[in-house]
């Protein structure tokens, strides 16, 4: 029975970050703000509706890790550890790969920018 419980609160969680998703891709108008990340001016955004899809894109898979990890939860209770290792680790390491790919594609850097980050 208590595995249910797991269920729900994944659930919740999956539908939080699906909601985040769904705003950020459909509606969202001012640049997404990942993360701990600096706010970004509409200035140095190529095209700030695809900046957001992409991101909206990035919560919809977090999303589904989350409700597949709840139904895998709920079955496989021992291997449940396992899967969630896996969502921790991979997982964020894929979401910051992701995310510095969304910035490559649509954020144009001045030379003062990147003289201020130490970066050539």
């Amino acid at each position: 029975m208590e595995n249910i419980y797991y269920l729900i609160i994944t659930w919740i969680g999956a539908a939080i970050m699906l909601g985040v998703g769904i705003y950020d891709y459909k509606y969202r108008t001012k640049p997404v703000k990942y993360g701990i990340s600096n706010s970004i001016s509409d200035r140095k955004i190529t095209d700030v509706k695809a900046y957001n899809k992409a991101h909206g894109k990035l919560w919809y898979i977090y999303s589904a890790f989350l409700w597949l990890g709840g139904i895998f939860e709920y079955f496989f209770p021992e291997f449940s550890i396992f899967f969630f290792i896996l969502y921790s680790t991979v997982g964020v390491g894929a979401s910051v790969w992701y995310v510095r790919k969304i910035e490559e594609k649509y954020i144009v850097y001045s030379i003062k920018d990147r003289c201020d980050a130490g970066t050539n």
